[in-house]
């Protein structure tokens, strides 16, 4: 969703930015512009305006018993959000510990003296870019919940455009640079001891402005930082992801519709694609950290059912992404074909669906081939 700034010349006196603002507040939200940043955030339209900063830099807005601070300026140490965070936290005390979250464009934290309910605490996010950085402090007594402010100022809190593009991750949803991104969001399963716990395909048809160079999969670490982008071709090639044991190794299943037949994109510790192998689509399983077995799609028979299972000829495939090698477990002959249905939890066999005719012309009549299972031996790692 692109997102328009009304840009201000001069600084304005806080009555008169204030005044405007409010005047436009619908449903008891308002939006504040800063004059100088071009930053904006919405916030709720109880909150007065009090002041601006001389430098105009931000400003100062009260309700009751609760303050609330925005700021904002130049990146000039070029820190990105978890620089930002580390340099907050060095700042303020005492720091709710899990409160202190943060990624490449943003960062979040709570402190103050809220024990036992007294005293008073301050929640602060911020976002940043190769630009410019941007934030809001709001203050309340700790017996009191702003929760549902809280998360709409953080959804809404955003740079102005030509900056770096900042993907985030927050209360479940995507966004780029501020603006929400309507993608499908999905989640490490559980056990997974990887860094990675959600991703996201981005492509223009969910992010309006995002380009060429920004189609492809975007990591999220625990807290919805930023952790690492894979580009595609088209986020309508992605399918899905089969993370190794361990999480430091993924194979990227690439395919076209529903269509069975797909491609491996095989990615080793560094998130380096080492190789690619054409195979069926939801029958891969690693069998180790470092060893998946796979049905490899060795292309179409010119005799096979119409619309069948039977239309390609493959194999059963042990790869090794360390040797790196690729053992042959069960061949596909003119007349033998096979598909993985499974690996034993130890990790010492496989099951394998065999189908299969007596002479490679029976492949066209559904009546002669036939099926069994059988148990295939995953040879140990040497």
């Amino acid at each position: 969703m692109a997102r328009t700034l009304l840009r201000i010349g001069g600084l304005l006196v806080a009555w008169l930015v204030f005044g405007a603002i409010a005047a436009s507040a619908g449903e008891g939200w308002a939006t504040y512009v800063n004059p100088r940043f071009g930053y904006s955030v919405d916030y709720p339209a109880s909150f007065v305006g009090t002041g601006e900063a001389d430098d105009g830099n931000g400003a100062w807005l009260v309700s009751g018993n609760a303050r609330l601070t925005f700021s904002g300026g130049f990146n000039g140490n070029g820190l990105d959000g978890a620089g930002r965070l580390e340099s907050r936290l060095a700042e303020v005390s005492p720091v709710r510990p899990d409160s202190v979250r943060g990624g490449d464009g943003w960062y979040s934290l709570t402190y103050g003296d809220g024990k036992d309910g007294g005293g008073r605490l301050f929640h602060e996010y911020g976002v940043v870019d190769g630009r410019l950085w941007a934030s809001f402090i709001l203050e309340y007594p700790a017996g009191e919940a702003f929760g549902e402010a809280v998360a709409r100022m953080e959804e809404t809190l955003a740079l102005p455009g030509g900056g770096k593009v900042v993907y985030t991750l927050r209360n479940g949803k995507a966004y780029r640079n501020g603006a929400p991104v309507d993608c499908d969001l999905y989640t490490a399963p559980e056990g997974f001891k990887g860094r990675a716990r959600y991703w996201a395909v981005i492509g223009d048809d969910v992010a309006e402005d995002a380009g060429a160079e920004e189609i492809g999969i975007r990591f999220f670490g625990e807290r919805g930082e930023a952790i690492g982008f894979l580009s595609l071709e088209s986020a309508a090639l992605y399918r899905d992801i089969i993370w190794s044991p361990s999480g430091d190794r993924m194979v990227l299943i690439i395919g076209s519709g529903d269509r069975p037949e797909s491609f491996f994109r095989v990615y080793d510790e560094r998130m380096d694609m080492s190789i690619q192998l054409p195979g069926i689509r939801d029958e891969l399983h690693w069998v180790d950290d470092v060893r998946f077995v796979f049905t490899c799609n060795l292309g179409r028979r010119g005799n096979a059912v119409p619309g069948g299972g039977d239309g390609f000829r493959q194999s059963i495939i042990l790869y090794d992404t360390v040797m790196p090698a690729a053992i042959r477990l069960k061949d596909a002959t003119d007349t033998h074909g096979f598909s993985l249905l499974s690996v034993a939890d130890d990790g010492l066999t496989a099951t394998v669906r065999e189908r299969s005719v007596a002479s490679p012309d029976d492949w066209a009549d559904a009546d002669r081939v036939r099926d069994r299972s059988v148990t295939v031996r995953i040879p140990a790692t040497r």
